[in-house]
């Protein structure tokens, strides 16, 4: 019988495909920029190999259609969140794809709990939102399941965001702490020739002097602590 594994496209994909071709896999069509589902190993003939979105794979391993998969932490706890006695299990952590979930809201939550409307939860995942409601004993809530940009939901349509950040080794993390970086000026401060603020529209704006130089600052300052990383990055002070 052939072995089906499940692979993951997207924020791992990279990082996967680099691990499976050092252990000669020899995997043809999986990369980026292709939109092919069905890769093929050159080693493993036999093996049934498709692409899913990551949140997908977990699923497709519980119904028992895929024996292996690949993907993050999040989407497995999302699964058992729901169907706790699932057998699905971890077999090994690969060491990328690290993140953790927080909690973003427009007033602390012992506020929220006395609005008398209920708690309105965005999220990716609603089956840990529901989890976190309850285990915060909120009386009354709704939970909207969303397709990413969770953060951009509060306060108009949502009271909290449940999100996934983190993971030092993602493109868009690597990305931007090369962009601060790059465009760093020799006196370790950054330029910002836009108005971050606004008085009224069309009539002044505001500039916060300060914003260009803690944001980057404290994100540089995280990178370093999450990578046990020296104070320097790439020449950055």
């Amino acid at each position: 019988m052939a072995v089906k594994i499940a692979l993951p496209k997207g924020r791992l994909l990279r990082r996967t495909a680099a691990i499976l071709q050092k252990a000669g896999w020899d995997i043809d069509d999986y990369t980026s920029r292709t939109s092919y589902y069905h890769p093929k190993s050159g080693k493993y003939p036999d093996l049934v190999i498709r692409v899913f979105n990551e949140k997908d794979i977990p699923i497709q391993i519980a119904l028992g259609n895929y024996d292996l998969g690949i993907c993050c932490r999040d989407w497995l706890e999302e699964l058992l969140a729901k169907y706790p006695t699932s057998d699905i299990l971890t077999v090994r952590n690969l060491g990328f794809g690290e993140g953790a979930l927080y909690t973003a809201s427009v007033a602390p939550l012992r506020e929220l709990r006395g609005n008398g409307t209920g708690v309105r939860i965005a999220s990716e995942y609603p089956n840990l939102a529901e989890r976190y409601a309850l285990r915060r004993r909120l009386s009354r809530f709704s939970v909207f399941p969303v397709w990413g940009a969770a953060e951009a939901y509060p306060p108009e349509n949502a009271d909290v965001a449940l999100l996934a950040a983190g993971g030092r080794d993602l493109a868009a993390t690597t990305g931007g702490v090369r962009w601060l970086v790059e465009t760093q000026r020799d006196d370790g401060t950054w330029d910002e020739p836009q108005f971050t603020g606004t008085g009224f529209p069309g009539d002044f704006y505001i500039n916060y002097h300060l914003y260009r130089l803690v944001f980057p600052l404290t994100a540089l300052g995280r990178w370093c602590a999450a990578t046990s990383a020296p104070g320097t990055v790439g020449g950055a002070r």
